[in-house]
């Protein structure tokens, strides 16, 4: 029986998967980041003292505790991200040594074919 379709090559399929992943993470990443300068800098430019009540100041103080709470949180997916990235390199690393494929790698500027045998991690 002859087929129709011709097969999809799953390391292909693989490696297209694991760069959006990580498009997506460092994105993700940046973003974050990104609002957490806002952030701050919005919190170091705030308003002064005078003229304001009790009421004012601890509102004020409320919204630092939040953003505080924010910050550790996003402190947390940042951190999660950067294993997940890590994570993929290692991965990667493993299945080209298990596979005995060289892998591209930039170093020093450069990009270089490293043999599976000289792959560390």
């Amino acid at each position: 029986m002859a087929r129709s379709k011709p097969i999809v090559d799953d390391r292909k399929l693989r490696k297209e998967f694991l760069k959006k992943a990580q498009e997506t993470l460092q994105e993700t990443k940046k973003q974050l980041l990104r609002e957490i300068r806002g952030r701050v800098k919005e919190e170091t430019e705030g308003s002064k003292d005078e003229g304001r009540d009790t009421y004012d100041l601890a509102s004020d103080e409320r919204d630092r505790e939040i953003n505080f709470i924010l910050n550790d949180r996003e402190r947390e997916k940042l951190l999660g991200i950067d294993e997940a990235l890590q994570r993929g390199v290692r991965d990667a690393v493993l299945r080209h040594k298990r596979d005995g494929l060289p892998m591209v790698i930039y170093r020093d500027g450069k990009t270089v074919w490293v043999k599976p045998e000289d792959l560390s991690l």
